[in-house]
């Protein structure tokens, strides 16, 4: 949900390069009765969708990802046009965590409506090939980022419909082990990850999440269907071409 359906998505325009996907819709002259907009940027899709004013904070469903093949210079540009770090988790800008991959990557987090969480991120084995393929620095699609409680629970959720396992990784803390699992289905990708302090009961989701829900498009269905996970994210079936992927719905104030 956002609290300002239209200045989200002039944020989501002017600062991370989305556009409207109805052709006669503009962001400087929404409908004051629109409720819904889908936005793309190449393969990553969402709709921001007009809530209550209910007090909107992080869920379950943490970030959406996109791949950047420089993230500094993605943070400089996004900053050049008013945009912020996410306070929360990248405060002093981009770092490496060395444990991903073969390689490690690189990451940052940055501030999306109403401070949802868009994380830029690059895997530094990547090779030239990939990087001349996407001919631009901030491309689509990398993953969502899912904060569980039990990463095991939700990877066996998650692999009963039809995601497969790519990665898992442990990164260390002071305050114990952060376990990290990809998982993919087609070309999209979920990360699940479970942090101490949420096993410790020290986070609690908000009532009404930023991002509040995880939309997948599948071609094998003939009637949507509605899924909670693990930890309460809420997972919408529905009827699709073949080969569509996720589309998220946004929240922001």
């Amino acid at each position: 949900m956002v609290n300002d359906l239209a200045a989200s998505a002039r944020q989501m325009t002017d600062q991370f390069g989305f556009r409207v996907e109805q052709a006669d819709l503009t962001v400087r002259a929404l409908p004051d009765d629109l409720t819904m907009l889908r936005m793309r940027r190449l393969n990553q899709v969402f709709e921001l969708v007009q809530g209550s004013d209910n007090v909107l904070g992080h869920g379950p469903i943490d970030h959406v990802a996109l791949n950047a093949v420089d993230v500094d210079s993605a943070v400089i540009a996004v900053l050049a046009k008013w945009g912020k770090l996410d306070s929360d988790i990248s405060p002093d800008g981009a770092a490496d965590i060395p444990e991903f991959w073969n390689a490690g990557a690189r990451f940052v987090f940055m501030q999306g409506p109403g401070t949802a969480r868009i994380e830029f991120c690059h895997k530094i084995e990547d090779d030239a090939r990939r990087v001349q393929k996407l001919k631009v620095n901030l491309a689509g699609h990398d993953h969502i980022g899912i904060h569980c409680t039990d990463v095991d629970q939700s990877r066996s959720f998650y692999e009963d419909l039809n995601f497969k396992v790519i990665g898992y990784f442990l990164i260390p803390t002071p305050d114990g082990d952060i376990p990290v699992c990809f998982l993919k289905r087609g070309d999209f990708c979920v990360e699940l990850f479970s942090t101490p302090a949420l096993r410790n009961g020290q986070i609690q989701y908000a009532e009404t999440p930023l991002w509040n829900a995880l939309i997948l498009e599948d071609g094998q269905v003939s009637a949507p269907k509605e899924l909670i996970g693990p930890d309460g994210e809420l997972i919408n079936i529905i009827p699709a071409p073949v080969n569509a992927g996720f589309y998220m719905i946004s929240g922001g104030a």
